[in-house]
């Protein structure tokens, strides 16, 4: 989905193939990194029966802003040359979705990579405002 998605897409747009193979494509990569998308699982259980969702959106959006640092979609693209798209949806609390947004280094050059992974993932029922 775009959610999973858009933490694979901030990896490529700012990781050189030599620092995807190093850094990412690597056997152990589930328990190298140094960051956690979500807490274990019994914390996330309990977050959700007492307040209605899994994670914090301020826990997610640190875990993002640790690896994809404050670099934007424009330097990402000047530094890899790969177009990369991190698309992002509102949505209400009755489900209904709202307009789409494509980030990318020509439509948004100025947003940072952490924080469209962020918004992309911000989902109801997995994080809180």
């Amino acid at each position: 989905g775009t959610s999973g998605g858009s933490i694979v897409a901030g990896f490529l747009a700012q990781r050189t193939d030599e620092e995807l193979l190093r850094d990412v494509c690597v056997d152990t990569i589930s328990t190298c990194l140094p960051e956690r998308w979500f807490p274990p699982l019994h914390e996330q259980v309990a977050s959700f029966i007492q307040h209605g969702f899994l994670v914090k959106s301020t826990d997610f959006e640190a875990c993002a802003r640790a690896y994809f640092g404050d670099m934007t979609f424009e330097e990402g693209y000047l530094r890899t040359g790969r177009h990369v798209n991190i698309s992002i949806a509102s949505s209400t609390r009755g489900g209904q979705g709202g307009a789409s947004v494509l980030l990318n280094h020509i439509t948004t050059p100025n947003v940072l990579i952490y924080s469209a992974v962020a918004a992309s993932c911000s989902l109801p029922g997995i994080m809180r405002a």
